[in-house]
Order: structure tokens, then C-alpha cells, then sequence
């Protein structure tokens, strides 16, 4: 499945939700905008759906957002285990078997970036912009949802706006046919990985 920001996630690729007076998504036909304030929230996704844990899921990202944006997401579950990015201005956090751990700096406002997770018999890899930043057991849970947005509703969560470009999904039988994961680089090699995802970013902006 592959979504473009094209077209409003109405019924594809997903049910959507805006909930409050000034929560809005639109869509230019290329990129899908959510805006989002304190005790509202905006986003699509289904409560169940996923893959089982034995077949495997991908998902990835491209997403950007605005400078005032805190704790928008991407998350899934497939029946034992849950994944999660976290994006905020100018950090992300991810979510393992012990910690949601972050913040990793990145400043997510000014281009696009790519956020892909492959989850599978308890182990999730999480790589941005084609780098991982971790591999390995995967907190448990029971539930198979998908989303990505604002899922803070009444609380006083999320702040700014998410930009959407595009959404993948590869899983269940299909799962072998996903892209591959990068190699893992050496610890040596983490202090350049911040400089990395920043010109891996300015170029995908750059290509638009």
C-alpha cells in the first residue's frame, strides 16, 4: 500500500479523525497537512489491521513538520509487539522493549525525512533517512493499530502541524518483497550520523 498525500485519507489508506474546532487536514494533491492545538487532536490510522507478528510489517515515512510541532506519530502494532517514531521540531524518539528513547537532534522542519520500521517475531529496526538508529526486542503488545498524526484528543499533547508526503506499508505475505534494512553502522561511526540524515534531508528537499 502507498499513499501520496494526494487525496484526503478519508476511507484510503485509512479512516481519518479531527477532533476540535481548530484541528484541520487539507491536502494541496501532493502533500497532506495536519494542524493540530492543546486538548485537540488529527490524524488517520485503524484500531486493528496490522499483521500478525509472524508475518512481518514495513512501514515507512516521509514526513516533515512545522517549527512549533511537538509529539506527532507514527505507531503500529501487530498482535505482540508495538513500534513507534515520536517527531518533534527538532528531535525524535523511538520506542524499544525498555525505554522510548530519544531525543535524537535532527531538525525535522525544513525537509523531508524518511522514517521506516520493520517489525517482526518480537524485533523492530527503526532507520531514518536510511540510517538505523536501533535493532532489537520490541515492547510487547496486543493490539494491531496503525497511525500516524495526533492521537492526543482531550489531553494537552501535540502542538503545530505534520506534512505527509507519502506512506508505505509492506506487509503479511508481501513482507518478503520489502526493501531491505541498511546495515547497521559501526559505533565509531554515530558522531557523523546527525551530519548524514541533515544532507539526506536537504537533498530529498532539493529533488521536490
Amino acid at each position: 500500500m502507498n499513499y501520496n498525500g494526494d487525496i484526503m485519507p478519508a476511507a484510503y489508506p485509512f479512516p481519518s479523525q479531527v477532533f476540535g474546532a481548530d484541528a484541520l487536514m487539507t491536502t494541496d494533491t501532493h502533500v497532506l497537512e495536519m494542524v493540530t492545538a492543546p486538548h485537540e487532536g488529527v490524524w488517520f490510522g485503524a484500531a486493528s489491521g496490522m499483521a500478525d507478528s509472524g508475518s512481518g510489517n514495513y512501514v515507512s515515512l516521509d514526513a516533515r513538520v512545522s517549527v512549533d510541532a511537538t509529539d506527532w506519530y507514527l505507531y503500529f502494532g501487530d498482535g505482540a509487539n508495538f513500534a513507534e517514531f515520536k517527531l518533534n521540531a527538532g528531535s525524535f524518539y523511538y520506542q524499544t522493549a525498555t525505554e522510548i528513547a530519544g531525543p535524537v537532534a535532527m531538525d525535522l522542519t525544513s525537509s523531508y525525512h524518511n522514517f521506516s520500521i520493520w517489525m517482526r517475531t518480537g524485533i523492530v529496526t527503526y532507520a531514518v533517512d536510511n540510517t538505523v538508529v536501533y535493532s532489537g526486542a520490541a515492547v510487547h503488545y496486543d493490539g494491531t493499530p496503525i497511525l500516524v498524526g495526533d492521537p492526543s484528543g482531550a489531553d494537552l499533547g501535540t502542538t503545530g502541524s505534520m506534512f505527509v508526503d507519502r506512506l508505505a506499508i509492506v506487509n503479511g505475505a508481501d513482507f518478503a518483497s520489502a526493501p531491505a534494512i541498511p546495515d547497521s553502522p559501526e559505533p565509531s561511526t554515530w558522531m557523523l550520523c546527525g551530519a548524514a540524515m541533515a544532507v539526506a534531508g536537504y537533498k530529498r528537499l532539493r529533488s521536490r
